[in-house]
This record gives structure tokens, sequence and C-alpha cells, in this order.
């Protein structure tokens, strides 16, 4: 049997966040994230539900101006009730209708939900991997011509980290102060 090299070894010993960097489709990802999607919907006691969304919100869905992999997660395998525990992720419903969403999309973000202290958490649409960033409300609401953008810290490089790390239970910060000392350590640790 072929010994296979340690970076695409999978199991317990395995980065689940660096396996595949660059190696998986963005459909394969999409599915990771709706299969997450799915193991988390049940394992918390919320009555949240995972799976295709309606025709009407599918087809609101296809106006935003995002990429199409992320049209299709979605509609397909997002939540259909907030995600609420440590944080808060919106349902596709809240994604379409959140007011400010014009705002984040002109920025080349989407709004997809808010920390516990209500900083928004946004999905970079300027990259492949649509990395995750806590966007300070403090910032955003208090200093004129600031855009969500400029003041916010990137917290995973991407959306399928911030998943994993909600499938297992691991520390997510809980605004955009801590997630600025978790990504500081973070970096650290890469060296």
């Amino acid at each position: 049997m072929e010994s296979r090299p340690a970076r695409d070894r999978v199991g317990p010993m395995a980065d689940p966040t660096t396996i595949h960097r660059g190696r998986r489709s963005a459909l394969e990802k999409t599915n990771l994230i709706g299969e997450l999607a799915g193991h988390i919907a049940g394992k918390y006691p919320q009555d949240l539900a995972v799976g295709p969304c309606g025709r009407k919100l599918g087809t609101r869905i296809d106006r935003l101006d995002i990429p199409r992999d992320l049209q299709e997660l979605l509609k397909g395998s997002w939540f259909n009730q907030p995600y609420q525990l440590n944080m808060q992720i919106f349902s596709v419903e809240e994604i379409v209708t959140e007011e400010d969403q014009p705002r984040y999309l002109a920025d080349g973000l989407l709004q997809v939900g808010c920390t516990l202290v209500g900083d928004p958490i946004a999905l970079d649409l300027r990259e492949r991997e649509f990395p995750v960033r806590f966007v300070s409300h403090d910032l955003l609401w208090e200093r004129e011509g600031t855009t969500p953008r400029g003041c916010s810290v990137l917290v995973y490089d991407q959306l399928v980290e911030l998943f994993l790390r909600l499938a297992e239970g691991f520390y997510i910060p809980m605004d955009v102060e801590t997630a600025r000392q978790f990504r500081a350590q973070v970096e650290a640790m890469r060296g």
C-alpha cells in the first residue's frame, strides 16, 4: 500500500483547515460546509434546519452580487433558522433581508451573522475561500465615512474554518478586540 504524504492524510492527527487548502474545488468545499452545517444543526437542540431554501429566497439570493458557489451554498446548505449559541449565524432569510447588506456588498463583504456583543460577522467576497472577518460595530457607526472592511479584523482564512470550529465546539472570539488578539496569536504560532 502506497503511503500518502503527511499533508494529504486525513484523521485525528491531520489539521482539517490545511489538508486540502488550494486543492479542493469550490463545489467540494461548499459540500463540506453544508455537511458541517448539518452536523451543527443535529448537535444543538435549537430546532435548526439546514437545507434548501424556498424558491422566493433562492431568487433573492440569485440577485445578490456574490460568487455562484456561495449562492449555491446559501440556497442549498445554509441554516434556515439562525444559529445562536456562542455567536449568531444568520438564517438565509436574515442574510438577504439584512438592511445594511448593500453597504457590505459595496465593500466586497457579505454579512452573515454577529458576535455575542453585536460585532457583525462578514465573509470576504474578494477571496475564493471566503475569509471570515469581524467588523467593529462601534467604529462602523461612530466614525463617519468608515467602511465595514476598514474597521474589520480577519479572523479565519476561510469559511470552512469557522464551521469546523462551530462543529467541534472550539473557541470563537466574542468581539473584534478578542478576534484581533486571537489572530495575532495564530499568526505568531505559524511563525
